[in-house]
């Protein structure tokens, strides 16, 4: 069994930020990383190809904000070779996926969880929140949308564990088994919260394909693209 290790780059004015626990105002440059001692994305996504990865998660917050873009990262780590899964937020919706940049769109940019039903074929992004799956207005139980996604078959199915991002708290693995358990999806990614190869090993027991880390690498706890259990 293997587990591929997917690089999250969280973005906002420019620079790359340590995000926790989704608390997007309180995001806070980048410091502090064993890979690179600047919060420039050009540096780090440098220094990850360097490293052999080959796929990385852009996460453009002032897009999902609302309040500016930062595609230029994007289209940099496209020239250097990336697959890219991105979130620019609500703008998503409209974009189409393009060569190798994957367009992620997350279940807050959604009313309810009927609406999954429209993004067939897309890259989708259940954004968790202790245990509720977060739409636009409210919380909805993953069974309600489990409903909708178990017979719809996806690009890829994304379990962000929000309240865990960026603290090493360790992921939902009960709820990620339930969530591959119950889906068509051609691959299965987690991320939040994931600690390092013990996480990594029972992501991949229960059948996730893919982990998006960011703090682990940082701290240099997650050093290669793959792992192999």
């Amino acid at each position: 069994m293997k587990i591929k290790v997917v690089p999250v780059l969280d973005i906002m004015n420019g620079l790359i930020v340590h995000a926790v626990a989704g608390i997007r105002e309180k995001y806070k440059p980048l410091t502090n990383s064993v890979l690179v001692n600047t919060s420039n994305p050009y540096a780090l996504l440098e220094k990850l190809a360097n490293m052999s990865f080959d796929e990385i998660y852009i996460a453009d917050l002032d897009s999902i904000l609302g309040i500016g873009e930062n595609s230029n990262v994007i289209y940099k780590a496209l020239s250097l070779g990336f697959k890219v899964l991105a979130d620019v937020g609500v703008k998503g919706l409209l974009m189409k996926d393009s060569g190798k940049l994957t367009m992620v769109i997350g279940t807050e940019y959604l009313e309810k969880p009927r609406d999954l039903a429209e993004l067939r074929e897309r890259y989708i992004s259940l954004d968790t929140f202790y245990g509720k799956v977060k739409f636009k207005k409210k919380y909805y139980s993953v069974h309600d949308v489990l409903n909708v996604i178990k017979n719809i078959e996806y690009k890829g199915v994304i379990i962000l564990f929000l309240n865990a991002v960026g603290t090493l708290k360790g992921p939902d693995t009960g709820l990620a088994k339930i969530v591959v358990e119950n889906c068509l999806s051609r691959e299965v990614a987690v991320g939040g919260g994931i600690r390092g190869l013990e996480d990594l090993k029972n992501l991949c027991r229960v059948g996730v394909n893919k982990a998006l880390v960011a703090t682990s690498l940082h701290k240099g706890i997650v050093t290669k693209p793959y792992y192999y259990f």
